[in-house]
Order: structure tokens, then C-alpha cells, then sequence
């Protein structure tokens, strides 16, 4: 659910961001009385643009700053790509893809439950293991990378990608508006305030992503070496 609603939440903080930016030149009086309806029309307009606005903001973060690259935001380089190539050597070059999203793919599809037993003397010295054997369970590990991947998309998304498209719009809109009653001729306070404000609530939402990627890096290549021994074997002609 929160992988879907993080294009709404996207779109939706853009069009804050824009009224955010537009604040100093918004005329409280005249907007304090405009009447329900108009503001009704307001609100159910603003979501119905935040719907498609948001799937395009995730389109374009998810080309421009896609976290599948080599490079995660074009300089952070992907551990488990370098994992592969140095398992595979010079296997390695017959992927066309050098993604190898082949071998990701087969790791992430591949349902895996190992079981280990235990033996009765190990049961004595631990307490907090209740049966005779533990299940180690990999879907767990795609669970956690796909939550991750998740969390990526919606801190790039709110607090980069959204304040500038904030910012850029607040452009256009002061000009659609400024022949009406609703905005004034000099802002009331200084603009680089909010840009400021807005730079500062960019770093701290964008502050945890190095270590996202830190933890993506771990969790893939332990799931890629996990699948192991079912990594498709690439021919002339494809997969053997």
C-alpha cells in the first residue's frame, strides 16, 4: 500500500511545496473570504493533479535517479553489481546486461526455506529457540529490499524532486494569478527564507539515503550469494 501511495504523496507535496512558495504573495484577506464551495473545487481539484503529477515525478526520479543503476544518484556505486562480476569472471561478459538483473531476478523468484537442526545440548544453552529446528526464510530479505527501494523513492521524491518542481511551478503561478485580488505586488516577507527552509527540510529528509544504500548493498548480496548455485548460466544464444 505504501509502495502505491508514494506517487499521491509525491504529487500532493509538490503542490504544498508550490503553496508554500507562493505564500509570500498569497493575500490572506481576500482568500479568508472565499467562499466553501470554492475552496471544495480547490481541494478535490489539487488531488485529482496530484494523482498524475505524482506517477510522473516517480517516472522521472525512477529514470534520472533510478536506484537499479550502477551508480545510485550517478555516484554511489551498487556493491552487489561488483559482487557478481568478480564471482563470475570472465563469465561475466556474456550478460548482455551488465545489471545483471538476470541473475537478480532468478535470486528474488527463487522460494528458499532452509532448515537447520538443532541438536538438544544447543536447546539447553538457548532458551529463546522453542522447537527442534529454526526456518531461515528468503522472501524476508526481498521484503526488507523492497522496503527499502520504497523508502528510497519517497525521500528523493519529497524532499528533492518535489521543492524544486515546488518552486518551479510557484512561477507560472504567480503569473496565472496576479491580475486577481488573491495575490499582492511585494511579498511579505523575504522569499529566501522559504528557500532556506526548504533547503534545510531537503537535507533532512534525504540525510538517511547513504545509509539505505549501505543497507541495500548488504542485504542484496547476501541474498545474491544466498542463490548461489541457481544463477542462470548465460550462452551464446541466452539462458542455458
Amino acid at each position: 500500500m505504501f509502495r502505491f501511495l508514494r506517487f499521491e504523496i509525491g504529487g500532493g507535496s509538490t503542490l504544498v511545496w508550490t503553496l508554500i512558495f507562493l505564500s509570500p504573495y498569497l493575500n490572506v484577506e481576500a482568500l479568508a473570504r472565499v467562499d466553501a464551495v470554492k475552496v471544495l473545487a480547490f481541494v478535490f481539484g489539487s488531488v485529482s493533479v496530484a494523482i498524475p503529477l505524482g506517477n510522473v515525478i516517480h517516472q522521472a526520479s525512477d529514470s534520472l535517479l533510478s536506484p537499479y543503476a550502477s551508480r545510485r544518484l550517478l555516484f554511489w556505486p551498487r556493491a552487489v553489481l561488483a559482487y557478481l562480476k568478480s564471482e563470475l569472471g570472465p563469465t561475466a561478459a556474456s550478460f548482455r546486461d551488465q545489471t545483471f538483473q538476470a541473475i537478480l531476478v532468478f535470486s528474488k523468484a527463487r522460494n528458499r526455506v532452509t532448515k537447520n537442526a538443532i541438536s538438544n545440548t544447543t536447546l539447553d544453552k538457548c532458551s529463546q529457540v522453542s522447537e527442534s529446528q529454526t526456518d531461515f526464510k528468503a522472501d524476508i530479505l526481498r521484503e526488507e529490499i523492497a522496503n527499502r527501494y520504497s523508502y528510497y523513492y519517497a525521500r528523493v521524491e519529497n524532499g528533492a524532486v518535489a521543492p524544486i518542481l515546488g518552486w518551479l511551478f510557484c512561477v507560472p503561478g504567480l503569473k496565472l494569478f496576479e491580475s486577481t485580488i488573491y495575490i499582492l505586488q511585494r511579498p511579505t516577507f523575504p522569499v529566501w527564507w522559504l528557500v532556506t527552509a526548504a533547503t534545510i527540510a531537503g537535507i533532512l529528509i534525504l540525510w538517511r539515503v547513504p545509509q539505505l544504500f549501505r543497507e541495500l548493498d548488504d542485504l542484496e548480496v547476501a541474498l545474491v550469494s544466498l542463490q548461489r548455485d541457481c544463477w542462470p548460466r548465460m550462452g551464446l544464444n541466452g539462458l542455458d
